[in-house]
């Protein structure tokens, strides 16, 4: 018997609202065939990658828990792709953080403890006096949101994490010699 591994997109149809599956999962031609799995499966996650640039996952669904990985509501799910694509709070520290942390490091072994780290220390506590609340991490708004285009593929991994939507599946497919001829 002979094994080869077929790289197959699936099959959406399209019903005026959205693009669904049908009640079967089909697929269109395959499109490579390896003899090695796991090169096979990498070539699957590549044109995964591809197809997820810029996609806007709303045109898969009527309500966004059809697609979701797990049970999240529409306020979590947009905060979780907020925390992925978004440069603000997720990837940087507060104006807080960065301020406390210099005033850490340009005192933490000569002034500690002495009346100017005191008094930096107070005008930074009366410009920030609940501590490090600055920043809220912003929603993105799921009626009108993609995939990035510039998005990194460690982003649109991750952002493939909180969705069940697949668009290439890799089958098995066994031959006898006999095939061959």
């Amino acid at each position: 018997m002979a094994k080869f591994y077929v790289i197959s997109k699936v099959s959406f149809e399209y019903n005026d609202e959205i693009y669904h599956t049908g009640e079967d999962e089909t697929y269109q031609t395959p499109s490579q065939v390896y003899l090695d799995k796991k090169k096979a499966k990498e070539a699957a996650h590549l044109l995964e990658l591809k197809e997820w640039k810029g996609l806007d996952l709303s045109s898969y669904c009527y309500n966004w828990n059809e697609i979701v990985s797990r049970s999240l509501g529409d306020d979590a799910l947009a905060v979780e792709l907020a925390k992925i694509f978004s440069s603000s709070r997720a990837t940087r520290p507060s104006t807080y953080e960065k301020r406390k942390q210099s005033l850490d490091s340009i005192f933490a072994s000569t002034l500690k403890g002495t009346a100017l780290v005191k008094a930096v220390e107070a005008a930074l506590e009366e410009e920030f006096p609940d501590g490090d609340n600055e920043v809220k991490l912003p929603q993105v708004d799921l009626d009108s949101w993609s995939v990035p285009e510039d998005a990194t593929v460690g982003q649109i991994e991750q952002c493939m994490n909180l969705f069940t939507l697949r668009f290439f599946v890799v089958n098995e497919v066994l031959m006898s010699e006999d095939a061959f001829g």
